[in-house]
């Protein structure tokens, strides 16, 4: 009995020990004062590693993940963020530098000159500028400002605020506008996306505060930081009807549920910003509001267009190597320009236009044009049989760049094109003098004399003269590079160049991520037609073509041509030699595009080479590995690569 006795005993107090022993969240075991002296040791650590050359945020987590005090931390390349058992959370962040980008600073003033309001005042939409960051005098976040402005004011009512941006204007002040544009910093971390308000933090409140010590506050005060539960706990279903959000901030749509589902919940119609950081967000987003405003375009062709910008300034439209950022992050990491819901992407801003004003539907901005190629122009917004008196279609061949305005911008040539009777409304020209169209934007703009109604400008350009000579292999004058953007060749011999779908003239990047030369990235798995390769839609530059299967062979002929397989700057392919001249040329073993959807294959084990020349439903190629070369009959509908010979 006494030992049965003891063993319930025992039990029982072991029950009582565990039953004691409660979880973190469960039992509060630190006081606000434990947490804020343990949050001090983590500071000084934290804003060391801050201002050091090359930090390590994951060093950090696995020092004090085991910490009691900490119930989450996380890191990632940018920053960390630690939730303390009492519901604290406090942040470190490095934002992005500062890009400087050489762009004419008037291009949107310019722009506004031109436009012409169709709201009655009453009417106007309304733009809210959000600037959370005015305190780091930012060139790009200011200069964009200034540009937005100057565009939207003189059909939106713009207001901006900066200095009042704090925790409660985000909870109060974001509502009742057509337009949002949020520049702040962020972060996806901790189960939320994050983004800064302009309100300084304070060291001894308590609560669930965020706040950004170190880099970008002066000293280390820091600034609160707000999630998107900010917007989920604090607005109605119809606090942002049908607007659009663009955030300037890093990570801002990593995760698209977070802010973007936030405020479409809301009632906004699509959400845009960054899944990743990045220093293009200010200018990113001036180009694309500029072309959505002034061009009345979908969120879909601004963004394609917006891809061909900013190759100017950026390592391409996917950012990788960050070459502008700041330490110099991992080449794995890529920044994109994304929105939410994915289905918003035929949503047009409020412009006001009639929906009958004029408008060039063909060609489309940036196509590439060789000089003597002639130019079919079509117009679409005028009613009536008599379009060939009242219509008529201006040509410019530009000094510089397009600014986008309807008023004459300085030009070399000016005149009328001509109009096409077999088509209606429609005109041609052709850019023939090289010593003033060459390498030169063009700018087309449509004019109904009989209401006096212009249309939007389109701007088209003229491929530059490519002085390539050539070499001569067996009586045929061939190009020594591949064919790149369409009337363009690739830099070097060994580059790769763009891929081609046989007879059509857009060209499809030979790396990944898929992009063609029209900014998109949806593959063609239609296949081409025709029994040959037209004239039309030959990509090759100016004085060369696409050769036959026959001019192929003429490399096969061993009396005349040797071929081996060699690594030519670390490219492999083969080089082809005439033996009585020994004049030679190298083609590299490109890979190809697959028909079905473009997936990339081959590179660097085969080179796959069109011909202009149809088989039985199918077209001659050349093509070749480090064993054999042959030209045979291929599906038409895969990307190959193109090397041209003299017309």
């Amino acid at each position: 009995m006494t030992k049965k006795l003891l063993i319930l005993i025992l039990v029982f107090a072991v029950m009582l020990i565990f039953s004691s022993c409660k979880k973190p969240d469960e039992q509060q075991k630190f006081t606000d004062e434990q947490i804020a002296a343990f949050c001090q040791e983590i500071k000084v650590v934290a804003d060391a590693m801050l201002h050091s050359e090359n930090p390590d945020w994951n060093s950090l987590v696995k020092q004090y993940k085991d910490r009691e005090e900490i119930k989450k931390i996380e890191a990632n390349h940018n920053g960390m963020m630690i939730e303390f058992v009492n519901g604290e959370i406090r942040g470190w962040l490095i934002p992005p530098e500062s890009l400087k980008i050489n762009w004419d600073k008037g291009k949107m003033m310019n722009v506004a000159n031109g436009m012409k309001t169709h709201f009655d005042s009453k009417d106007k939409p309304k733009m809210l500028i959000v600037h959370t960051c005015y305190h780091e005098n930012r060139p790009d976040a200011n200069e964009c400002i200034a540009e937005l402005k100057a565009a939207f004011e003189n059909s939106w009512d713009v207001t901006i605020k900066d200095k009042e941006t704090n925790v409660e204007f985000f909870k109060k002040e974001l509502a009742g506008y057509d337009l949002v544009f949020i520049i702040a910093h962020g972060s996806a971390v901790l189960d939320k996306t994050w983004i800064t308000t302009s309100e300084p933090a304070s060291n001894n409140t308590g609560g669930a505060i965020v706040y950004l010590p170190g880099q970008v506050a002066t000293g280390s005060s820091g600034y609160y930081l707000v999630s998107h539960t900010v917007i989920n706990d604090n607005y109605s279903s119809n606090s942002f009807p049908n607007s659009m959000v663009y955030l300037v901030c890093c990570q801002g749509l990593k995760y698209p549920t977070h802010l973007g589902k936030a405020f479409i919940d809301k009632g906004a119609k699509v959400v845009v910003g960054w899944n990743e950081t990045n220093c293009l967000g200010a200018y990113s987003g001036c180009f694309l509001l500029q072309d959505l405003l002034i061009e009345n375009f979908t969120l879909n062709e601004g963004i394609n267009l917006l891809k061909t910008k900013t190759m100017s300034f950026a390592s391409g439209w996917v950012v990788t190597d960050f070459t502008h950022d700041y330490h110099n992050p991992p080449s794995s990491h890529e920044a994109r320009l994304v929105f939410y819901p994915p289905t918003a992407g035929t949503y047009k801003l409020p412009t006001g236009t009639p929906e009958s004003s004029l408008k060039i539907t063909s060609p489309s901005y940036g196509t590439i044009y060789h000089c003597g190629e002639w130019v079919d122009i079509f117009v679409s917004g005028y009613i009536g049989s008599d379009w060939q008196e009242y219509l008529e279609l201006w040509v410019s061949c530009l000094v510089g760049e397009p600014q986008h305005i309807i008023n004459d911008e300085p030009n070399l040539y000016k005149g009328k094109a001509y109009t096409r009777a077999e088509e209606a409304y429609s005109f041609t020209f052709s850019p023939e003098t090289p010593s003033v169209w060459d390498g030169r934007w063009v700018k087309l703009i449509a004019h109904n004399k009989k209401d006096n109604i212009w249309s939007a400008s389109q701007y088209i350009k003229v491929s530059p003269i490519d002085n390539e000579e050539g070499v001569v292999i067996n009586g045929i004058r061939w190009a020594t590079r591949n064919v790149d953007m369409p009337g363009t060749f690739a830099a070097k011999p060994e580059d790769a160049g763009m891929f081609y779908q046989w007879n059509r003239k857009i060209g499809w990047s030979s790396t990944d991520p898929m992009i063609n030369s029209s900014g998109g990235n949806t593959w063609d798995a239609s296949s081409p037609t025709g029994d040959s390769w037209e004239k039309a839609n030959d990509p090759s530059p100016l004085g060369y073509r696409v050769p036959t299967d026959a001019e192929f062979k003429t490399l096969f002929n061993t009396t005349f041509v040797t071929n081996v397989w060699t690594t030519e700057n670390g490219v492999p392919g083969r080089r082809f030699t005439d033996i009585a001249t020994n004049n030679s040329f190298f083609l590299p073993a490109t890979g190809a595009r697959i028909n079905t959807d473009g997936t990339l294959n081959y590179v660097g084990t085969n080179g796959y080479y069109w011909s202009s020349t149809s088989t039985m439903g199918h077209a001659w190629c050349l093509n070749f590995d480090d064993s054999s070369t042959h030209v045979y009959g291929y599906y038409k509908t895969p990307g190959l690569s193109v090397r041209p010979v003299a017309e």
